[in-house]
């Protein structure tokens, strides 16, 4: 019954069909690969064990994207469907040449129909082929009914979906005349039982009539089969190619870890990423990989709260830009050092060619303000299901600006002056690190107690926020409290480097590790606790980039576990509702999600409430990646968006309404207060205490709602 063995035409048609397309396809895939290697060397090829492992959680069994139900399910029943369906797509084309041989080699892998494998694999390609067309209903109904913001509309994209539905009824209705035209035995119906059914719609048909369904199906199937292949390389479901193998070369280092700079390559004409020539292949292959789902969005900070920034689109115009400008790139790439360009060059004029010049990738590419609006918060990196690398591109471009432009929003120019000068983003003198502790004695200073189990880093903001000085001292009470051997550095210590590094000033952030950790050398040092999750993440995830290995705490890991040991009694009731802000770089960065929740449900009188972005899903309040010291003159301030959010858990209405963010600048507040409910909100973080406080304030119910770290909370619960 197949088509092709009834004429020569028809064989000939068959492997023109065969041939046209898979030559344009290999014709595309391998013009993408020439733009590959515009991008520079990147190791991602070692531990092959870890990969596989990774790209298995990932790409097979789908784990980023279940993280949301309707969309997940929707997916990986079309992806699980496909991979199924593959072998029998196989089949087909094979079938195509060689009806007779066909069944002999199928035979002789255990696939034959009748042999166990053959009947399993029947059953699983009539279900799979269910599924992906219930995949195919919720995606057409999201598409068309529900059309969520984050997702980028096409007729391109509707025909990519309308072309897998007509593949896999196609296939129902070939195999179900091949039952009734007894090509296949009447008991294989029982493992097929969907072809059987459709193929009862037409077992009425005279068997010319039902001859020449088939044969329109067949032709039909095989046409749509090779057009979606070249559609592929061609459109954002590029994706399909390249997911899995992106899920492979994904990064093995630690979340919180950045790359570490070569700054003394004298080779170097530049730092950073800067032109296209600085990106990796990784890099491009990202874009190649982005699904345009838009995951990236729903959470993150700057593009919830209308800042300039879509990792999503970032994608996008770096990877248009390539393809409209791969034969300049190339051409530049391929001449050597020195000779002049032929023709357009990278944000150049117009090229002797008459093409137009290619553009700046760092400036007209992608934006500036686009890069200094990221809080590099990392939800795109956790939510992206396909694990684009999206916050590390973007300090390298911030990189690029700072170490070789120069260029950078002028507040920094302070914060890196007492950075530099002082040890500390606010610029205050170093002598002045331990003012916070004059009038105290019996302090534990590892200068006068070099005999201590944990260096307590106090930090940049403990020593001199008035707010976090607070901290600093609920955290010796519990020390103390504890029975630790433990020992602060006072005017020894200085910034950890965390804002410097993800601000771009790599320079100034290896100065800062370097004189730290001839610090901690001196005194031997092995654990250290931190309040701050900045500290804590730069300390255990980047600091051994530099020679620096410690056992590194954040405050809640410890606490909680004093508290299980019953090293800590906590009596007094800390009464009022309560609910926990996730700090990024504690959750996100490094998983630290139960702990401080642990510490809240063994505290006295409070009672937790989560808020609806929690954990994974926090909303950050907006002072990461260097945000902390800059202004925010577009959109929504962020911080006061996670305040509404906590406010409104802390009154038992989710629907809470907030009253509208006043005209006057932040430090006025002579507006009506907002009538709130008493409570808590905790926090884990310097950063994040600092910009809720002030999210609070300006609400107006500072009298009625308490920002507190969780060391305050267990402090005043102490026995």
């Amino acid at each position: 019954m197949i088509p092709t063995h009834e004429s020569a035409f028809s064989m000939v048609a068959f492997a023109a069909v065969i041939a046209v397309g898979l030559a344009v396809f290999a014709r595309t895939l391998w013009k993408r690969w020439e733009i590959l290697t515009i991008g520079k060397p990147e190791d991602r090829f070692s531990n092959p064990g870890a990969r596989i492992a990774n790209m298995l959680r990932v790409a097979i069994f789908q784990s980023k994207i279940l993280n949301e139900f309707q969309a997940g399910i929707m997916h990986a029943l079309i992806f699980w469907g496909f991979c199924v369906v593959s072998l029998n797509t196989t089949i087909f084309v094979a079938e195509g040449f060689s009806n007779e041989l066909l069944p002999k080699v199928l035979h002789a892998v255990g696939l034959g129909s009748g042999q166990v494998m053959g009947n399993l694999y029947a059953v699983s390609k009539d279900v799979f082929e269910v599924l992906v067309i219930v995949g195919l209903a919720i995606a057409f109904y999201r598409r068309l009914v529900l059309r969520p913001d984050r997702l980028t509309y096409s007729f391109e994209a509707n025909l990519i979906l309308l072309f897998i539905f007509v593949l896999m009824v196609s296939d129902f209705f070939m195999f179900g005349i091949k039952l009734n035209s007894r090509e296949l035995p009447a008991e294989f119906a029982k493992y097929i039982p969907v072809s059987a059914a459709f193929g009862s719609f037409v077992k009425g048909w005279s068997q010319g009539a039902q001859h020449t369904f088939y044969a329109v199906n067949f032709w039909v199937h095989l046409v749509v089969l090779f057009t979606f292949l070249n559609m592929l390389p061609l459109s954002k479901h590029f994706h399909v190619i390249t997911s899995i193998p992106n899920t492979y070369f994904a990064s093995l280092e630690p979340k919180g870890r950045l790359s570490k700079m070569n700054l003394e390559d004298e080779n170097a004409t530049s730092f950073g990423t800067g032109q296209f020539a600085d990106l990796s292949w990784k890099n491009i292959f990202d874009t190649y990989t982005c699904t345009e789902c838009g995951r990236c969005q729903t959470v993150c900070p700057a593009y919830e709260t209308k800042k300039p920034l879509s990792d999503k689109e970032i994608n996008q115009n770096i990877k248009h830009a390539l393809y409209d400008h791969a034969a300049a790139l190339l051409d530049a790439k391929r001449r050597p050092a020195g000779e002049a360009a032929g023709g357009a060059g990278e944000g150049g004029g117009e090229g002797g060619d008459g093409q137009p010049a290619v553009p700046t990738l760092n400036g007209e590419v992608v934006k500036e303000e686009t890069l200094w609006a990221c809080t590099t918060c990392r939800w795109c990196d956790e939510a992206c299901p396909v694990t684009i690398e999206n916050v590390p591109r973007i300090v390298d471009m911030r990189r690029y600006l700072v170490l070789t432009e120069s260029k950078f929003p002028k507040e920094l120019t302070a914060v890196f002056k007492g950075l530099e000068n002082q040890s500390n983003p606010w610029g205050i003198g170093s002598n002045k690190r331990q003012d916070w502790a004059e009038g105290m004695e019996g302090l534990k200073w590892a200068s006068e107690n070099p005999d201590f189990e944990y260096l307590y880093w106090v930090g940049c903001a403990g020593s001199f926020d008035d707010r976090n000085k607070k901290v600093t001292l609920a955290m010796l009470k519990i020390l103390d409290a504890a029975g630790v051997k433990y020992a602060m550095l006072g005017n020894e210590e200085g910034c950890c480097g965390d804002s410097a590094r993800r601000l771009g000033n790599e320079y100034l952030f290896q100065s800062l590790v370097q004189a730290n950790v001839e610090i901690f050398n001196t005194y031997k040092v092995k654990k250290i606790i931190t309040t701050c999750p900045h500290g804590y993440n730069t300390f255990k995830n980047e600091y051994p980039q530099f020679g620096g290995n410690y056992e590194v705490f954040h405050h809640t890991e410890l606490i909680a576990q004093w508290i299980g040991d019953g090293k800590l009694k906590l009596a007094n009731a800390v009464e009022g509702a309560c609910t926990y802000h996730d700090s990024c770089f504690l959750g996100r960065y490094n998983e630290v999600y139960e702990p401080p929740r642990d510490i809240l449900k063994a505290v006295p009188g409070v009672g937790l409430k989560e808020m609806p972005q929690n954990r994974m899903r926090s909303f950050c309040c907006g002072a990461g990646g260097g945000r902390m010291w800059l202004e925010e003159t577009i959109g929504e301030r962020i911080n006061r968006k996670r305040t509404a959010e906590a406010l409104s858990v802390l009154s038992g209405d989710a629907t809470l309404k907030v009253p509208p963010e006043p005209p006057a600048r932040s430090g006025e507040m002579n507006r009506p207060a907002l009538a709130g409910p008493d409570g808590h909100i905790a926090t884990a973080c310097p950063f994040c205490l600092i910009m809720l406080d002030d999210g609070v304030k300006d609400k107006g119910v500072e009298e009625k709602v308490k920002t507190l770290d969780i060391a305050e909370i267990v402090a005043r619960s102490l026995a």
